[in-house]
């Protein structure tokens, strides 16, 4: 559980992107969104589900403070030794990086961050 997160700032989140760097390198599923009711937190269906690619080269570092840059690519975010492009164009990019790709629709998917 990473806890309440706001996505306007999302980028600038050691936790968000610690989550984000380790669901690329173990290959691993986004998590389940839950909104808060009257009634509770209710989970909120995905649409648009993304998996990691996985990195068995890489290891997971401990992720305690990020700079993020907004570059005409997407939102470069620097933490320590690892560097992570969240694209804001998700027109057909192809990459052999360790990358998230989400998808949606009838078979339509995006590289949406990319380990650099």
């Amino acid at each position: 559980m990473l806890g309440d997160r706001w996505i306007y700032n999302a980028c600038s989140d050691p936790v968000y992107v610690a989550e984000l760097v380790r669901t690329i390198i173990e290959g691993d599923a986004s998590v389940e969104a839950f909104v808060e009711t009257a009634d509770g937190m209710v989970p909120r269906p995905a649409t648009a589900p993304a998996d990691g690619t996985g990195a068995v080269d890489l290891t997971v570092p401990l992720i305690e403070s990020v700079t993020a840059t907004t570059t005409d690519e997407g939102t470069r975010v620097t933490a320590g030794s690892i560097e992570v492009l969240i694209r804001h164009d998700l027109r057909e990019f192809m990459t052999d990086r360790p990358a998230l790709i989400a998808r949606w629709g009838q078979g339509q998917q995006a590289v949406v961050a990319v380990l650099s």
